[in-house]
């Protein structure tokens, strides 16, 4: 471990650069209290940066990535060999106790980037921040925040090239905040699934996202896993989705009994407007238009699809090339996705811009959510 803080308290690393460490990058370990890893670059080593156990320890302003991943394809990563030799497949796992912040870095070109909650223990990792990071080209979960998730905030990061911008599978306590993040250029928007054991429903919210995803493969805004995974557990109840606006691929939500979406906007590829589909048990699969979902299931009373505005003035969404890509053959197609298949590079990093047009249809349509947007003043 190039940094191991152990019985360590208020130490500042700054303005380092640490590579080809042959281990770690870093370790907040036992009794590591209030430390800070800031303004430094962190690259190529057996793994980057672990949050073991102490609190309040921090990594902020800083660059971490691994060896690159993007020509490997998702299926690759569970053959043994290659997870082994990146030396597992998060850049920054987050194992240790309470009060740790993730701030303004870039995280990029890993399996998945950042591993936030995932824990056998029920409690003990809690009071987590993940705020305005840049994270990209990552091969399976850019977040993974599967696990205990007790207040587990995620707010205004930015995501582009991800196979899963945000794995919710499951949330065991919660609860866990996602919130004003935007994605672009990826697969899928929130993975739920539970594939670990007894129900976890734990509660999550969700408001305020904003993702345009390509159209190829098992491009989603909202999945699940196949039934056979998590069957009658009850992982999607307390799962709560509000004022969060996709454009989507193929589907804009697979979803099962339990969960809460209301207030979203959809933007259904042209031709499949009945892209919402539902499954109330192991052997039935709905699809449904969003007012068929409305009437048939109670979900969307209050949500729309329309279609993105702007998109081309702004010059960030063409959809003939972006969101249009040929899925590779076979039926297990999602093993063969590589994020280099889908690179794009028309537009800087971020450039894009979500913000509502004078026109648009979204204006007013979100629900008043006490402590996350109550205090606004002004039109739309």
């Amino acid at each position: 471990v190039a940094f191991l803080f152990t019985g360590s308290s208020h130490v500042v690393i700054d303005g380092f650069e640490v590579r080809y460490s042959g281990g770690r990058a870093a370790v907040f370990h036992d009794d590591a209290h209030h430390n800070t890893i800031i303004n430094s670059l962190l690259f190529h080593n057996y793994a980057e940066v672990e949050f073991r156990s102490g609190t309040h320890n921090a990594l902020w302003n800083s660059e971490v990535h691994e060896l690159g991943t993007g020509d490997f394809p998702w299926g690759a990563f569970y053959s043994g060999d290659l997870m082994e030799a990146q030396g597992g497949y998060n850049p920054i796992q987050m194992r240790g106790d309470v009060g740790q912040s993730i701030v303004g870095n870039d995280i990029h070109d890993a399996f998945d980037l950042i591993g936030a909650s995932f824990s056998a223990e029920e409690f003990g990792r809690a009071e987590t921040d993940i705020f305005y990071n840049r994270l990209y080209n990552s091969s399976d979960d850019a977040v993974e925040l599967d696990g205990p998730g007790i207040n587990l905030r995620v707010h205004g990061n930015t995501f582009r090239h991800a196979f899963v911008a945000f794995s919710l599978a499951p949330t065991r306590t919660g609860p866990t905040y996602v919130t004003r993040n935007t994605v672009t250029y990826g697969l899928t928007g929130f993975k739920l699934n539970n594939c670990m054991g007894p129900d976890q429903d734990g509660h999550f919210i969700v408001a305020h996202n904003s993702l345009m995803h390509l159209l190829t493969c098992h491009g989603t805004g909202i999945t699940s896993a196949q039934w056979e995974c998590d069957g009658t557990v009850n992982v999607f109840a307390n799962k709560t989705f509000r004022n969060n606006a996709f454009a989507s691929g193929p589907r804009c939500a697979q979803l099962r009994p339990g969960m809460s979406l209301d207030h979203d906007a959809y933007d259904p590829p042209e031709g499949n407007e009945a892209c919402f589909r539902y499954n109330p048990t192991a052997d039935q699969t709905e699809s449904y238009t969003i007012e068929e979902l409305r009437s048939a299931v109670g979900l969307e009373q209050n949500g729309l699809t329309a279609a993105a505005q702007g998109a081309e003035d702004l010059g960030w969404l063409n959809t003939d090339n972006y969101r249009s890509m040929a899925c590779p053959e076979g039926k297990d197609d999602y093993h063969q996705y590589r994020v280099t298949d889908f690179v794009i590079h028309a537009e800087p990093f971020g450039a894009e811009d979500f913000a509502l047009r004078e026109d648009s249809l979204l204006l007013d349509r979100g629900q008043v959510l006490v402590g996350f947007n109550d205090g606004f003043v002004g039109d739309g």
